[in-house]
């Protein structure tokens, strides 16, 4: 009679985990239970949930590893998110690597965002993160401003797979870069002469992923009312079609934010706003963080110490060759300003690389700072920096050149 009893609860138990199982299929590889439940609707949405890892990652994959695994299937782009990169905030940069003439230059950033990972049930979203608000975390006002600034879905992705190791998230990207994604792509540059994103002519152009940053450049097509031309003119729009090859640099930010100095209005260096709801006078102000580079001594105790990380410059390929030599020793005459300040050899100046020197090197990588060439009859030049907003932190700097800048120093002599 007890057996029996056993065999009947045993039963009854397997019943109730294959219809617990049915309802909610657990994540393949050995991957842990999701931490709440899965949006409204995920079921109807994803009813098988994830696969096996050999079915999503085949042996067909292109494999590159780095802050993430990326594979690369046909046209697909899979990422492989490790677990310990649920939450980090990554900055998100997107620049023209290449486009048509009258639509900006090579090099110059479209956006910048911060954006993180999360995992909500089979889904992985992607958010933007605003800091435009902020009060420090240990203070009660801390939860209502959260609660105003709330994180907004850039991308909502089906879970293809989890790793079987580690149970890395895999989901497949590519309509990241290869759909309208206005928060992303050049729609804004391109302004209202912009009828519609074709996703048909739009295709991910190569993908690599680095130490602490994933570069994925992507041919973008759209169909616009008209092109416009040099000088004022207008180009031959039968085609009413402009492609762009866009850059997107996600870049892990430091792990440790670089301590923030506050702004002076007393001298002129450019700084990042946000309103304080912290402040001990119960009054929200705008503050301002100042823009500028991490430079720490090697030697803290030393009364002049090189910088562990130096600024570099890189002189883009495409730049004249006579002109080269004189980019590099423009760099070179900052160095005393920074000797002065306790750091020799902050600042410096290289060519890039060869694709024989280092082939892993690219110019458009958001780890490196650059000197690009700008094919254009505008007599000026510019430095845009990539910024850390929660410290002001320079990342990263393209400064551009017009090829006509010449006329600019020449009138100036």
């Amino acid at each position: 009679m007890l057996s029996r009893s056993l065999v009947s609860l045993a039963t009854l138990l397997a019943a109730t985990a294959s219809i617990a199982a049915a309802q909610q299929p657990a994540p393949a590889g050995g991957a842990p239970p999701a931490n709440g439940p899965g949006p409204a609707g995920a079921r109807a949405q994803t009813p098988e949930g994830p696969k096996p890892y050999r079915d999503v990652i085949t042996a067909a994959a292109v494999t590159d590893s780095g802050v993430f695994n990326i594979h690369r299937i046909g046209e697909k782009l899979f990422y492989e998110i490790p677990r310990g990169m649920f939450g980090r905030e990554f900055l998100l940069v997107a620049d023209r690597r290449g486009t048509a003439r009258g639509v900006g230059y090579a090099g110059e950033e479209v956006t910048s965002r911060v954006v993180r990972w999360e995992r909500l049930g089979n889904r992985m979203l992607l958010r933007l993160v605003n800091y435009d608000m902020t009060a420090d975390s240990t203070l009660p006002v801390s939860r209502a401003v959260r609660l105003s600034n709330i994180a907004q879905i850039l991308r909502s992705f089906d879970i293809a797979a989890f790793s079987p190791e580690d149970s890395n998230a895999v989901v497949e990207v590519t309509g990241l870069f290869t759909q309208d994604v206005p928060e992303l792509n050049a729609r804004q540059a391109l302004g209202r002469r912009v009828r519609r994103f074709d996703p048909a002519r739009s295709i991910i152009e190569r993908a690599g992923s680095f130490p602490r940053n994933i570069e994925v450049s992507a041919l973008q097509t759209y169909d616009v009312d008209s092109v416009p031309g040099a000088a004022g003119q207008r180009a031959d729009g039968s085609t009413n079609t402009v492609t762009l090859l866009m850059n997107y640099s996600m870049v892990l930010l430091p792990d440790q934010p670089m301590m923030p100095r506050l702004c002076d209005n007393r001298f002129g260096i450019f700084g990042v706003t946000f309103e304080d709801f912290g402040r001990s006078d119960v009054r929200a102000r705008p503050r301002c963080y100042l823009v500028r580079w991490r430079l720490e001594a090697q030697n803290p105790a030393a009364a002049s110490s090189e910088p562990i990380k130096p600024i570099v410059f890189y002189i883009d390929p495409a730049t004249p060759e006579q002109w080269v030599p004189w980019l590099i020793l423009g760099v070179q005459m900052w160095e005393p300003v920074f000797r002065a300040a306790g750091f020799p050899n902050a600042i410096q100046a290289r060519r890039a690389p060869t694709a024989a020197e280092d082939p892993e090197f690219d110019v458009d990588d958001a780890r490196y700072s650059a000197i690009r060439w700008l094919p254009s009859t505008i007599e000026n030049a510019y430095g845009p920096a990539t910024v850390d907003p929660r410290s002001g932190e320079i990342l990263q700097s393209n400064i551009g050149f017009y090829h006509n800048i010449t006329s600019l120093l020449q009138a100036w002599y």
